[in-house]
């Protein structure tokens, strides 16, 4: 006589995840570590961007990302639009609460998700769109702009709140390493979508132009926000729990 137990258990498939965002985002934000394309300050810098993880249904997952950035700046040594790509690599996730992994899929819907994801490394590739843009009646030439606004630094007569920081920067390349540390809470909507918010704060990031040379690299730290839509999959497998064999 031989008998068997057989239950069914979810199959610890990844989910793909499509999010947006938008912050704020200060480089050269340190005396030592300055951007030196702006002469003197800071680059005030507003990103948006939309891209795409990978998040594992484990207490601890695998979380890449890639993200298409683009990101309005101005400063005293001008402003621009620069588009980059940025991903990451080296990112690990884990679970605040149960694992997708321990729900099956007819039972997701309505259940809350909470995740906190760190990146040791991740790197954006990036130039200015707009080197003639935006134009300003007050700055007929900015390269002469430039050389007035460094003449005043040198001199110490320099306010940057009253210079005018919206005129054209001219072309600009960089590359930048960041260490985002990363919030998100969503809801399933249905056992296969999950619907939700992030929040994404980098504290640790560094810039290098690629067109120039500079002394230093420049600091730089950013806050962004925005939705997550997360799909998942929903099959569910078997597995032998247990057997027992006897003979009569």
């Amino acid at each position: 006589m031989a008998t068997a137990a057989v239950a069914e258990s979810p199959e610890a498939f990844g989910q793909h995840v499509v999010e947006a965002g938008v912050g704020w985002q200060n480089t050269g934000a340190s005396p030592t570590l300055g951007w030196d394309p702006a002469i003197q300050g800071s680059r005030k810098d507003l990103p948006v961007w939309a891209g795409w993880r990978y998040a594992g249904r484990s207490r601890v997952f695998y979380a890449p990302y890639a993200r298409l950035r683009f990101t309005r700046f101005w400063s005293l040594g001008g402003a621009g639009h620069l588009v980059g790509v940025e991903t990451g690599l080296l990112g690990l996730g884990v679970y605040l609460n149960d694992p997708l992994g321990d729900v099956a899929p007819e039972a997701r819907k309505g259940r809350w998700g909470v995740t906190l994801e760190a990146h040791a490394a991740s790197l954006e590739w990036g130039a200015n769109a707009t080197p003639n843009a935006p134009s300003s009646d007050e700055v007929p030439s900015p390269d002469a702009q430039r050389a007035e606004v460094e003449r005043l630094v040198a001199s110490g007569e320099v306010q940057s709140v009253e210079l005018e920081q919206f005129y054209p920067f001219g072309g600009y390349t960089f590359l930048s390493f960041s260490v985002p540390l990363r919030l998100t809470a969503w809801n399933m909507v249905t056992p296969t979508l999950g619907v939700g918010l992030f929040l994404e704060i980098n504290a640790l990031g560094f810039e290098v132009p690629l067109d120039r040379t500079v002394d230093q690299l420049a600091y730089r730290y950013s806050v962004v926000v925005g939705p997550v839509f997360r799909f998942d999959r929903a099959e569910r497998g078997t597995s032998s729990q247990s057997s027992d064999r006897s003979n009569p």
